[in-house]
């Protein structure tokens, strides 16, 4: 399409996570401030579930914003993901009483 960029975004997410630790991804708490099109939670979703995690586990340790609904119902419908993804502006959030 002409005056629209487009490109993959899979290999630089990709690129992104691989330079984490894998016990970090797997073990640890994820937080996208923005999902968006939701590509790094699935990626992140998806190497959970790799390695033995259970949909439970996942939504405990796989949180997300992004402020436009539609968007987020979007990535969750496309990705089928089950983290805990919220519609709220991830700035504006006070987390002083978050665990």
């Amino acid at each position: 399409m002409i005056g629209r960029l487009k490109f993959e975004i899979d290999p630089l997410v990709n690129q992104m996570l691989d330079q984490l630790p894998e016990d970090v991804i797997v073990n640890g708490i994820i937080l996208d401030p923005a999902i968006g099109g939701g590509q790094f939670v699935r990626e992140v979703e998806r190497r959970k579930r790799a390695a033995g995690k259970t949909d439970a586990e996942i939504a405990d340790t796989v949180v997300g914003f992004e402020e436009n609904v539609l968007r987020k119902n979007y990535a969750v419908n496309k990705h089928k993901l089950v983290g805990n993804y919220r519609v709220a502006n991830f700035l504006e959030k006070d987390f002083k009483n978050m665990k």
